[in-house]
């Protein structure tokens, strides 16, 4: 559950605009740490959100790397 909020806590953080030097690694790769450790044993409904928030950062954080590779090969 852990992976999961702070995965999406840093897809949303990158997203603010006040906020646009932080990298988006961290919110994809705790993301699939995330999806990962939701297959552990325990209450479903968590596994469950913490597997939807894990999935969350990891589209939020891969959109933003796509994206500044795609800007970096526009620019380039």
């Amino acid at each position: 559950m852990l992976c999961g909020l702070f995965s999406a806590g840093w897809a949303i953080a990158v997203l603010l605009p006040n906020m646009t030097d932080l990298p988006a690694w961290p919110a994809a790769s705790v993301g699939i740490f995330a999806i990962v450790f939701a297959r552990a044993p325990g209450r479903p409904l968590i596994r469950g959100f913490a597997a939807f928030l894990g999935v969350l950062g990891l589209l939020v954080g891969l959109g933003k790397i796509l994206a500044l590779w795609g800007l970096l090969e526009l620019l380039g």
